[in-house]
């Protein structure tokens, strides 16, 4: 199966919502009955997430969505200056077998204005290790995944939006630190809080973790953002 294929949006949508049914079934051998299913997604699988809670809104008991927000800016400037190339130039050794279509980052200042804040707010060295040992991305997770950014009124769960308060592409305005400041403004007037808008019938928080941007836990804020998904889960009885 093509990286283009695998990776579109609505068939992964539709694995996880298989695997979750087969987990509150017992149907899977190396998983106990689940009494209960907290999903948990980063950027575009937050997306995903979002999509199963519109489609199938009992699949899940609690989300918790990082590097996310219901609206997505223009990350297509963000993501050419990454230049984003195939796999196969970008790290022959490690993907020259890899099938056309799967994707990663060019270049590593490009990577940093849109995945990282301002310098002092994470490790250097860590930032460093994160480009040299990037996974990939597809063509289908693109141009497809951000389609799951829906209204879901049916969701009756426990929501947290754990979300850097710089993300360049849920929050921009560009998607990149290049172009200026990235801001998802502040307290209940901000984007990742208005997305309770999206889950009008849940019980909807959200955390925005200063001076973070979408490397969600790769910033010094990281342990605090953890404790805070721990202490949301702890106060609705998980």
């Amino acid at each position: 199966m093509s990286a283009e294929t695998f990776h579109r949006f609505r068939l992964q949508t539709a694995i996880l919502h298989k695997i979750t049914q087969m987990l509150r079934a017992s149907q899977l051998s190396f998983a106990p009955k689940a009494q209960k299913v907290i999903f948990i997604g980063h950027s575009s699988a937050s997306v995903t997430g979002n999509a199963i809670a519109t489609h199938y809104p009992t699949d899940f008991d609690a989300m918790l969505l990082t590097g996310y927000s219901y609206e997505l800016v223009t990350a297509g400037v963000g993501l050419l200056l990454t230049l984003v190339q195939p796999v196969q130039i970008q790290n022959p050794a490690k993907f020259g077998s890899f099938p056309l279509g799967y994707l990663a980052f060019g270049s590593r200042k490009g990577k940093r204005n849109s995945y990282y804040a301002a310098d002092g707010s994470f490790s250097p060295a860590l930032e460093q290790w994160d480009f040299e040992h990037q996974d990939t991305i597809t063509i289908g997770q693109i141009y497809s995944a951000f389609s799951g950014l829906q209204r879901a009124d049916a969701f009756t769960g426990d929501v947290l939006a754990l979300t850097g308060q710089e993300v360049a592409f849920f929050c921009g305005p560009t998607g990149t630190r290049a172009l200026g400041p990235q801001s998802c403004g502040k307290g209940d007037a901000s984007i990742p809080a208005r997305t309770s808008t999206f889950y009008k019938n849940a019980r909807f928080e959200y955390y925005l973790a200063p001076n973070t941007s979408h490397a969600t836990t790769l910033h010094y804020s990281t342990p605090d953002s953890i404790r805070e998904a721990h202490q949301f889960l702890a106060r609705r009885g998980y």
